[in-house]
This record gives structure tokens, sequence and C-alpha cells, in this order.
């Protein structure tokens, strides 16, 4: 008996772990574009399909660096304007400061309504504007 319900046990526990797999879907390449002025909410458009098209974003960002070099740990959080749901990415960039861009990389922290459950990572560079007052990012990656 405590075998059969070993057994029973173990095929639900396979069951549930492939119908979970499945449902997550194969990784879709996506591109976020973020707009933002230092002090204003940011804006965002997406292409992929599989992130809502557009929204605004709020910051969490702690600094940290020594000299001329600095380390932004962000949480980015992403309002959809289609009323679809938020994400949140854990980002990490590294700059360099009075250069012109800066880079690193993006994680999926969070998300709620038709983005919770979503998994994905990538890379970005950021370009500020001429009088850094704005910045201008470009996040490229995969999401699932």
């Amino acid at each position: 008996m405590k075998r059969l319900v070993f057994s029973l046990v173990a095929a639900l526990a396979a069951t549930l772990v492939l119908a979970a797999s499945a449902g997550a879907g194969p990784p879709a390449s996506v591109t976020i574009t973020v707009n933002t002025t230092f002090g204003s909410p940011g804006t965002f458009t997406t292409t992929g399909g599989v992130l809502c098209p557009s929204g605004t974003t709020t910051d969490a960002t702690d600094v940290s660096g020594r000299g001329q070099v600095g380390n932004f740990h962000d949480l980015k959080t992403f309002t959809c304007d289609d009323d679809s749901g938020t994400f949140t990415l854990h980002i990490e960039a590294h700059h360099v400061f009075g250069a012109p861009t800066d880079s690193g990389s993006w994680s999926i922290a969070d998300g709620t309504g038709a983005y919770a459950g979503l998994q994905g990572s990538g890379t970005f560079v950021g370009t500020y504007s001429p009088e850094f007052s704005a910045l201008q990012d470009q996040l490229i990656g995969q999401v699932h």
C-alpha cells in the first residue's frame, strides 16, 4: 500500500512539474526602450509581443561607488497603459561619471496581473542626454 501511495504522489508531482514548464512556454525575445527625464516618472515601449506595448516606470535606486565609478542597483517598476499589470526588473548598472553611456544587466524581480510568474533577463545600454538631465535605456533579452 505504501508503494502505491508513493507511486501516486510521485506521478502527481511529475505531472505538476511538466504542466508548469509547459505553461511557461519558450523564451521570447523582447526589447524595452525606456525614456527618463530625471525627477519624473519614465515612459516605455516594447517590441516582441510578450509584454504590454507601453506605459510608465518608477524607480527605487541605490547608488554605490568610488571615485568616478558608480554602480546603480535599481528596482524599476513598469506599469502598463493597457491595465494588464506591472512587472519589476532588478537592474545592475555600471557607470563612469561623465561618460555618455552606462551598461549592465537586468532580470525579472516580480510581476502582477498578466505578468505574475514572468521570468527573464538580459542586458542594456543607457545613453544620457548631453546635459545629463535625461536617459534612454535599451533593454534587450528574453522573457517567458
